[in-house]
């Protein structure tokens, strides 16, 4: 292969994704009034652990109060190895998802190199890379996806480099990096482990023991590492994301076993054309095109079972959505997965050039409309998102900085305000609270409890959704209500609206007082309303 045939692709798709986020950032920016804000509040939750875990030696998002809040303790340890360097950096998330995606791109594009794709191919493919899953969303969202999608990559290229014929088997550099990638994929994301353990069944079916439990004791170990660290602080063994979004078996009625068994799964894969679109293409290629058949490589089953079964866990036991991030690595793993599938793919009828274009261009035809969908909700929804946090999470997280400064404030979205203010949070919806996220669980989450602790923590007033919280007998009665601000074009906030309470009648006049004076400060777009606008 020439120089300019390894150097132009990657350089090629490395301008496309740079010069796609710089376009998205540019407009966000312009839609905030000059403010740079991350589409997701979640980015600002992991930032104010990171500024906690530096200044106070406490993981948590309040000083002294150890609290299970990341699923991600490698991307929060990542960005508190940087505020300890280099000080308070606002867009450290922005700067390590630019990287991470490059090295996404670089691996993605190594894979496809392997494969002996041509240049042409290889652009192409990164191109439809960097929208299909979409990286630019992922790096403006100031999340650890990006860092995900590379890491799954890296396993992923590992992994088919050692099952292919018996002699790839003694490569002991990919085992080496499939231990290391296995434990930082887990560290990075809890579900990484569905990634590792698809790929121990493969060892498992190919009888390779001692890869099996290479690969397993290297995921489980963070997972082990975290859970003893966080009991010890007195949380639970997973990060109360975990316990809070996940999908639990429920074996209590016949829908739930239903859910429990694949149900909830095959509804992910209904709500998601274009999660839907590659499995069915995975499942056509296992059916068609048994070991051997047209010429397929004997790794190229195995790869993609591995994508098909990573798929179906992370259906049946996480989450999708919220601005595509939680599926983005799956997307990720597809396409490397079939890319190296269809490689392989040689019908005896045409040329081996021949052969090739067809199968890419038939299965991208299959996959198109969902990709191109996917990929303008993505770039019209990133700048809307960031516009709903700037509204809402932003402009809280100011009105508490100026009115109540130190004070103590009940929350149910927590991460500006934990990031951009010194106040301490009680997060009513049981993220950074373990005792709410254990009654959560255990459905014993009630109107007494809340009360009691907004007591026992002096919570003068609180900023919430009132139909979120998910508590039961609702909101204390004597709560008072005294205004509510509405977003428009909401994409990622929990709720459009956030009310506004004094949980004690001496607290009444004083948020009366904030509102009206940070109320002229609103931007245009936020609608007001409630008692605090009325004359008096």
């Amino acid at each position: 292969m020439k120089r300019w045939e390894r150097v132009v692709p990657p350089a090629a798709g490395i301008l496309v994704f740079l010069g796609a986020t710089a376009a998205l950032m540019t407009i966000s920016i312009h839609a905030t009034g000059g403010e740079f804000t991350y589409p997701l509040d979640d980015a600002y939750i992991h930032m104010a652990v990171a500024e906690n875990l530096v200044r106070h030696g406490t993981w948590g998002i309040n000083p002294g109060e150890f609290a299970s809040v990341s699923s991600s303790p490698l991307w929060t340890a990542l960005l508190g190895g940087v505020r300890a360097v280099f000080g308070r950096l606002e867009t450290a998330p922005l700067v390590f998802n630019l990287i991470f995606g490059c090295l996404a791109l670089l691996s993605f594009d190594g894979i496809l190199r392997k494969e002996r794709m041509r240049a042409f191919a290889r652009t192409g493919l990164l191109t439809v890379f960097i929208f299909a899953v979409p990286l630019p969303t992922m790096a403006l969202s100031g999340m650890e996806h990006s860092l995900q999608i590379w890491l799954t990559l890296v396993f992923f290229a590992a992994m088919s480099g050692v099952v292919g014929p018996p002699a790839a088997l003694k490569k002991k550099r990919e085992g080496l990096i499939l231990a290391l990638s296995a434990a930082a994929l887990t560290a990075c994301r809890y579900e990484g482990a569905f990634l590792v353990f698809a790929a121990g069944l493969v060892f498992l079916a190919r009888r390779d023991v001692k890869r099996f439990i290479l690969v397993g004791a290297s995921s489980a170990f963070p997972i082990l590492l975290f859970g003893i660290v966080s009991r010890m602080g007195g949380g639970a063994f997973l990060p109360n994301s975990l316990l809070l979004k996940g999908s639990r078996p429920e074996l209590g009625s016949i829908d739930g076993v239903v859910r429990s068994v694949g149900g909830t799964a095959v509804l992910g894969l209904i709500r998601n054309p274009l999660l839907l679109t590659v499995f069915l293409i995975g499942l056509a290629l296992l059916a068609l095109l048994p070991a051997g058949t047209f010429g397929m490589k004997e790794k190229h089953r195995p790869v993609i079972f591995l994508f098909l079964a990573t798929l179906v866990l992370h259906l049946q036991f996480s989450s999708t959505g919220w601005l595509f991030r939680y599926e983005a690595w799956l997307i990720a793993l597809g396409m490397a997965a079939y890319c190296v599938a269809i490689s392989g793919f040689r019908p005896p009828i045409l040329s081996r050039e021949a052969r090739r274009r067809t199968a890419a261009v038939g299965l991208g035809l299959l996959a198109s409309l969902p990709i191109i969908h996917r990929s303008y909700q993505a770039i019209q929804q990133a700048p809307l998102a960031s516009i709903n946090i700037y509204e809402q999470q932003r402009q809280t997280a100011e009105l508490i900085r100026r009115h109540f400064p130190g004070e103590t404030v009940a929350l149910n979205d927590i991460g500006a305000v934990a990031y951009f203010t010194d106040n301490r949070i009680l997060d009513v919806w049981g993220l950074a609270s373990g005792e709410i996220a254990r009654r959560k669980i255990r459905r014993t989450y009630t109107t007494e409890v809340l009360e009691r602790l907004v007591r026992e923590q002096h919570a003068d007033i609180a900023v919430v959704s009132a139909d979120f919280i998910d508590v039961r007998g609702g909101l204390p009665p004597h709560w008072d209500n005294l205004g509510e601000w509405t977003i428009r074009d909401n994409v990622v906030c929990a709720r459009d609206t956030v009310s506004f309470y004094a949980t004690r009648p001496e607290a009444r006049e004083r948020l009366m007082t904030a509102l009206r004076s940070y109320g002229r400060l609103l931007p245009p777009s936020v609608r007001q309303r409630g008692r605090y606008l009325q004359k008096e």
